[in-house]
């Protein structure tokens, strides 16, 4: 079984946690793989800032450099992209954040490939330009 989507960390800016901190956001699939009609998919995204909001970016363009965008790089291009979808994320009291991403059962969606990313902004922290930190880009290929 092959996988659907790419592991990414969000490392593109340093997160606070009580103060500056290096560590990495894992983020990954939940609930198995990205497949039409998968009406369950959700990302997960691990260190994010404890019991928080977070923004999820779907896009069909990456930008895999990312763009600049007030302090964090944007890897799903929102200019190129002609599907550009927000979602949210919710955190835990752990930094465990989850992502909802229902697949419709639309069979024109299987192989279609697709990006998103994580934003999180993070309060009381003067290590990040406006608390704002971001992730890396993750490829997510819909399977039939």
């Amino acid at each position: 079984m092959a996988f659907s989507i790419a592991f990414f960390a969000l490392s593109e800016s340093a997160a606070c946690r009580g103060g500056y901190s290096e560590r990495l956001f894992r983020c990954a699939a939940r609930n198995g793989p990205a497949a039409v009609g998968a009406s369950t998919f959700a990302l997960l995204c691990t260190n994010a800032p404890p019991s928080k909001l977070g923004l999820g970016l779907l896009g069909d363009v990456a930008d895999p450099a990312g763009l600049p965008f007030f302090g964090i790089l944007l890897h799903v291009n929102p200019i190129a992209s002609t599907l550009l979808l927000g979602f949210d994320f919710a955190s835990d009291g752990a930094g465990l954040g989850v992502g909802p991403l229902p697949i419709p059962s639309d069979p024109s969606l299987a192989g279609q490939i697709f990006v998103a990313q994580a934003i999180w902004l993070w309060s009381g922290c003067s290590q990040l330009p406006l608390g704002l930190s971001s992730s890396k880009g993750a490829a997510i290929v819909i399977l039939p």
